[in-house]
Formats: C-alpha cells, sequence, structure tokens
C-alpha cells in the first residue's frame, strides 16, 4: 500500500465540526490494516480523551488519554516515538 497523500486541510477530513482548532490523524488500523484519517479537536487530544473508530473493522483506538482513563498517567499518540509518528503538515495533520 502506497501511503496516502496529505490532506489538503484537516476540515476536509471526517470527525469534529465544532470546538475550536482542529488536529488531524491518519493512521493504519492495527486489526484489518485499513487506513483512514480522522479529525478531532486539540482541546480533546491535549486535554481530554481522542478514540477514534476504524471505518474497516469498527474497532477502536486510543489516539490521547489525557484523563489516565485507559492508561495511567496519561497517553497520547505521539508517546510512541519519531519513527512511528510523523507529522505531515503545519495544520496539524499527523500520520501513523
Amino acid at each position: 500500500l502506497s501511503p496516502p497523500s496529505a490532506p489538503s486541510s484537516p476540515s476536509s477530513l471526517p470527525g469534529s465540526v465544532s470546538g475550536g482548532r482542529k488536529l488531524a490523524i491518519v493512521f493504519t488500523c492495527t486489526v484489518c490494516s485499513t487506513r483512514s484519517a480522522k479529525r478531532f479537536t486539540e482541546k480533546s487530544y491535549t486535554s481530554g480523551v481522542v478514540l477514534v473508530r476504524c471505518p474497516g473493522c469498527q474497532s477502536l483506538h486510543l489516539i490521547a488519554d489525557n484523563l489516565g482513563w485507559f492508561e495511567e498517567g496519561g497517553w497520547n499518540v505521539e508517546d510512541l516515538g519519531e519513527e512511528v509518528v510523523k507529522k505531515l503538515t503545519d495544520d496539524g495533520v499527523v500520520e501513523v
């Protein structure tokens, strides 16, 4: 599979439509290998919990947990490191 091109704008992705500045992620499902892109608010990513659903198999993937609901002490996808997480644009789009 070739990686998807960076979206022209995070606003063209499925996900949150209100609530301030938006971030986006392009990821490959670890269950079914479907590549997809999702959008969410910066506030939820930095202060709340972000779960995204794979459109292929409907699995939920944890993107951020700043409340400690799933990971004690909090966690976000950037904790995976630079070898896994790549920033695609200055608009807050990352690829995992």
